[in-house]
């Protein structure tokens, strides 16, 4: 029996789940509409990881400020996933490796567990020790994350979407400040759960 899983070719076809097509939509936009229910090509799904790739480095370059010798880990995790992805066999769990990896080093580094027998430990991934996240919000960005609660438990049970958007845009006339300063004063409980 031939093994499927060691190299690629045009007989193997992959699927995608409603919730993977959904994600590539937020990611890649509206054309990867209807992926659902087919059966990709290999080739097409290296085609879509190569996209994903572009835009995950994109991204990185676009939000990531932190310092040099971090900007440099993270881009040897990403050149190695790249590399990973251009393989012609089967990398999928080489991609998936890599992801991963440079996910913890964008929380802040790798994990250095290679001396210990078992990683169980929560203290074994502090990885705040040259650097940690720290998310900050300006104003506006506070409005939109208020904005966006009115879809979500429990903020949903006290105004809806439009009502909070017609508070920012129509009664504090686009105000970031003036608005945030009327829902701390009318919200003061959810504002202290949403910052």
């Amino acid at each position: 029996m031939k093994n499927l899983t060691s190299f690629r070719t045009e007989e193997n076809k992959v699927s995608v789940s409603f919730f993977a097509e959904d994600m590539l939509r937020y990611i890649l936009g509206s054309y990867y509409n209807h992926l659902h229910g087919t059966e990709l090509s290999e080739r097409r799904w290296k085609h879509i990881i190569g996209k994903l790739l572009t835009k995950i480095e994109w991204a990185i370059d676009v939000n990531l400020y932190t310092d040099g010798i971090h900007k440099n880990k993270i881009d040897f995790q990403f050149n190695c996933l790249k590399q990973s992805a251009k393989q012609k066999e089967n990398t999928d769990p080489e991609i998936i490796i890599a992801l991963i990896s440079l996910r913890f080093e964008l929380i802040g580094s790798l994990p250095d567990n290679r001396d210990r027998l078992h990683a169980n430990n929560k203290s074994h991934f502090n990885l705040s020790k040259r650097r940690s996240i720290q998310y900050i919000q300006n104003y506006s960005q506070k409005v939109s994350v208020i904005i966006d609660s009115s879809w979500y438990k429990p903020y949903k049970d006290f105004y809806t979407y439009n009502e909070i958007l017609s508070k920012y845009a129509l009664e504090c006339s686009s105000n970031a400040r003036d608005f945030l300063n009327w829902y701390k004063t009318e919200y003061p409980k959810l504002y202290s759960m949403l910052f």
